[in-house]
């Protein structure tokens, strides 16, 4: 290229006054095809005009040439790009096994195996009670459907729920719609912060292509809040209450915390590292199985007439002769290669640089398991730290886990209350009292040898006395209804045989702790608490 040529390209790639516009012209349409393209190419695997391998390879190539910018006004991404996301996430979390493992530590340590609601009043727990276990909403909130949920919420940035309550009974039916199937959240003008309805778009008749805009009143939305809805935002829109008699419909959004309305996939900032990762994985793979096939390498000192002698001497009778046996086999393990000093043999390498390959792989993995506050050693790679070191690294992870946790405590309650509002509007029932505790499995297991060690000692020291040892022996044991059974054994009125024979159950309760196999820091804090026990028996004579 001529050095006027190359002078051109730079004068017109330059900013200059009478080029800029036309400059940012470009760039925001070349922005809007990118954004785009990679539902573009999904939706051409629905009509089977190219392969899954084509089409990720496509998308992988329009997010790496992603032009710089903000894609929408104050630099936030649009709407489009979020559902980029969400499809490139669910895509990952079934074909990527590193994308699909930090989902499943996050569901596994932030939200736990059990979720308990208990409330103060028997008429909420009842109603709670029946709601939690109703098999009607077993395939939603049953307990082998439970972590499916956390598992959505990861992925997809948000969910809505949904709820069909018959006005005959108050009971409500949970349910729950996608995110890419809300195409809008309808709010008041001028306040986006407050949600009247969900706009829903769907094909609610399965034999039929035809898509309906249906409108889902959010059940915290008021009469006054819903009157402030502009009429271009309702016009045209099915009301889905109004489609089953004697059916309350309501909906709510649970979404991912973040800078905007709408949530966001955990790993948007970590699935290209991910995938980068597993091809990484995956050419290194290539590169091993070629090291396999390796080579030995025989130079003959000699023309091409010793060459030919030696060929047909060491190659497979079934290639070159019209037979259907082998007459000059391998050879087998161990045997002795006979040369001459005309021949030379050489054993090709068999290196693949493995070492080097280590290295940047935890590199890509720790970029990858950073966009999810993950660190390396739980993503397999224990070998990453020292063990002092990845201790402390645990800290961040936990107060991540727990933060999470509040998230889902926070969402069990808003389930309760809307469970009991229900229940008032239709069934005529009165929860005036609606305080309630929700717990879930700890993020950490608790030290027990340590808690055992601590309530030993300041026992010993009288720091603490028999009925506060007793409970937090409970508590540290995870033993349910702990202040059930303090209220037995430390009733305000009650006589003293009643108080033996609570003490007495308790101690039963210890010394099957004791007896049933567990280990010896369990032990140890059950044998604490029945000490505690048997000291307050022979107290009371």
């Amino acid at each position: 290229m001529k050095f006027s040529e190359i002078r051109e390209y730079v004068r017109w790639a330059m900013p200059q006054p009478r080029r800029v516009h036309d400059m940012e012209q470009e760039i925001d349409r070349s922005r809007w095809v990118m954004g785009r393209l990679p539902r573009l190419v999904r939706g051409a695997l629905d009509e089977q005009y190219w392969t899954a391998q084509d089409a990720d390879y496509m998308v992988r190539r329009a997010n790496s040439v992603q032009l710089t910018g903000s894609g929408a006004e104050g630099g936030m991404p649009d709407d489009g790009q979020r559902l980029d996301s969400v499809s490139q996430c669910r895509h990952y979390y079934f074909y990527d096994p590193l994308f699909s493992r930090i989902i499943n530590l996050w569901t596994d340590f932030g939200f736990g195996q059990d979720v308990q609601l208990v409330a103060e009043d028997e008429a909420a727990q009842a109603a709670w009670d029946e709601y939690w276990g109703a098999k009607r909403n077993a395939r939603v909130i049953g307990p082998q459907r439970r972590h499916v949920l956390s598992n959505r919420l990861l992925v997809d940035g948000e969910l809505f729920w949904t709820w069909f309550v018959d006005e005959q009974t108050g009971l409500s039916t949970v349910r729950f719609t996608y995110t890419d199937e809300i195409d809008n959240i309808v709010t008041p003008q001028g306040d986006p912060w407050i949600a009247l309805y969900y706009a829903r778009q769907w094909a609610p008749n399965p034999n039929s292509a035809a898509y309906e805009t249906w409108l889902y009143q959010d059940k915290d939305a008021t009469a006054e809040d819903l009157a402030k809805a502009s009429e271009d935002s309702v016009s045209g829109a099915i009301m889905a209450s109004e489609q089953v008699e004697g059916v309350t419909v309501r909906a709510s959004q649970f979404e991912l915390p973040t800078l905007g309305l709408r949530g966001w996939p955990l790993m948007t900032a970590g699935a290209d590292w991910s995938r980068a990762y597993k091809t990484f994985a995956q050419d290194r793979t290539a590169l091993t199985r070629a090291a396999a096939m390796f080579y030995r390498k025989v130079m003959i000192k000699g023309g091409s007439r010793a060459s030919d002698v030696v060929k047909n001497r060491l190659d497979s009778a079934l290639r070159t002769a019209n037979t259907y046996i082998e007459t000059n086999p391998a050879a087998t393990a161990g045997s002795t290669m006979i040369m001459n000093e005309r021949s030379e043999e050489e054993q090709t390498p068999y290196a693949t640089g493995a070492s080097d390959a280590d290295k940047d792989g935890s590199m890509l993995i720790a970029m990858a398991g950073i966009a999810a506050g993950v660190f390396p050693h739980y993503l397999g790679r224990g070998d990453a730290f020292r063990l002092a070191t990845a201790t402390a690294m645990e800290t961040p992870m936990y107060r991540m886990w727990t933060r999470y946790q509040s998230l889902w405590t926070e969402e069990w309650l808003e389930h309760f209350n809307f469970v009991l509002d229900m229940r008032e509007r239709f069934a005529g029932e009165r929860h005036e009292n609606r305080a309630a505790t929700v717990t879930l499995d700890p993020p950490r297991e608790p030290d027990t040898a340590a808690i055992s060690q601590a309530l030993t000692q300041y026992y010993d020291r009288d720091v603490l006395d028999a009925q506060t040892a007793t409970k937090l022996a409970l508590e540290s044991l995870k033993v349910q209804d702990v202040d059930e059974i303090m209220a037995r054994m430390y009733p305000e009125q009650a006589t003293v045989e009643q108080r033996r024979q609570a003490l007495s159950a308790v101690g039963d309760v210890f010394r099957e702790i004791m007896g049933d196999g567990a280990g010896a820091d369990v032990k140890l804090a059950a044998e604490v608490g029945l000490d505690a026990v048997n000291e307050m028996l022979e107290g009371m004579g």
